[in-house]
């Protein structure tokens, strides 16, 4: 597992911004793959699509198109 550049959201309640982890790499050893579609993979984390604000302390799902790096 690489750790890649961090991803930059930006809170929609108050504009504060936010650095959430991102992989380079990583892989599937050890991963369960369930019937229903869901994977769990150890090695292979992803962040949670719903973020608390540092600033406002609200939460708001994470959009996958605002990323930048930083």
């Amino acid at each position: 597992m690489r750790l890649g550049f961090a991803k930059i959201t930006s809170c929609p309640h108050c504009g504060g911004e936010k650095e959430i982890m991102s992989l380079m790499s990583g892989n599937y050893i050890g991963a369960e793959l369930w019937s229903d579609g869901k994977l769990i993979a150890p090695m292979l984390q992803k962040p949670s699509s719903v973020q608390k604000c540092p600033h406002c302390r609200k939460y708001y799902f994470m959009p996958p198109y605002e990323e930048t790096k930083k």
